[in-house]
């Protein structure tokens, strides 16, 4: 089975004029991430010239404490963020409560997710630095295909795990068994997403000229955009698979 995706893009920028609140959760945790970072700049525990005499374990410490948080509060809101795409796409629903419910109840199963995917995605990240003096750059044209399965398949297990209820182990069945099964149309859903992606980032470096009205509407763009790549990749699984 295919499907029509200038017809679900156009579905999912629907559901973001009509169900705005599917933006709050990554805008939320960005405003979070901004006041830790401006806390910790404040105390001067991320400049050098701090002035503060502190060894390196306790830069490291602070650095990985710092860390720690920002993925934890990224994966909460994306989680909500997913749970509230499925209350749109499938109940035509968008309570920011009811999503954060929904969210609280499939927790573990969605971390069990999260976890071997950002490992495996620092795993790449390492193997392609040290590639690097190697091969050159090409090493990062030869990462493009990989990374970009990954991040498919790891948003497809979030989705299969909400829409199904499953489990972890047959939430990334189901998305491999998509992937697998729907390869190319998969990669053109990647490809499109990845064009608007690189759209909003020449948008947003426009913005950059109005430092304080840039940043907060470059903001809004990047949750709008994970909004709408979530909405549809719902409507995608809805169509493929379920």
């Amino acid at each position: 089975m295919n499907f029509n995706l200038v017809e679900t893009l156009r579905s999912g920028l629907d559901d973001l004029r009509r169900f705005p609140v599917m933006l709050v959760p990554l805008l939320a945790a960005s405003i979070i991430l901004f006041l830790m970072m401006t806390l910790l700049a404040g105390a001067g525990l991320i400049t050098s010239d701090s002035g503060l005499e502190l060894s390196a374990t306790a830069y490291g410490v602070i650095f990985g404490a710092a860390l720690l948080f920002g993925l934890t509060i990224e994966f909460i809101a994306f989680g909500i963020l997913v749970c509230l795409a499925y209350d749109v796409v499938v109940s035509r629903v968008g309570d920011l409560t009811d999503g954060f419910v929904r969210f609280r109840g499939r927790f573990k199963t969605l971390l069990a997710i999260a976890i071997p995917f950002a490992l495996a995605g620092a795993a790449i990240a390492v193997l392609v630095v040290m590639l690097t003096g190697i091969i050159g750059s090409l090493i990062y044209v030869a990462a493009v295909v990989p990374v970009m399965l990954l991040l498919l398949l790891a948003l497809f297990s979030f989705v299969a795990a909400i829409y199904d209820d499953s489990g972890p182990m047959e939430a990334i069945a189901a998305a491999w068994s998509l992937l697998s099964s729907n390869l190319a149309a998969m990669l053109i859903f990647a490809l499109a997403m990845f064009l608007i992606f690189m759209l909003l980032g020449m948008i947003s470096s426009l913005l950059a000229l109005t430092p304080v009205l840039g940043n907060i509407i470059s903001s809004l763009l990047i949750a709008a955009y994970y909004a709408l790549v979530v909405d549809t990749g719902m409507r995608v699984y809805r169509e493929l698979a379920a």
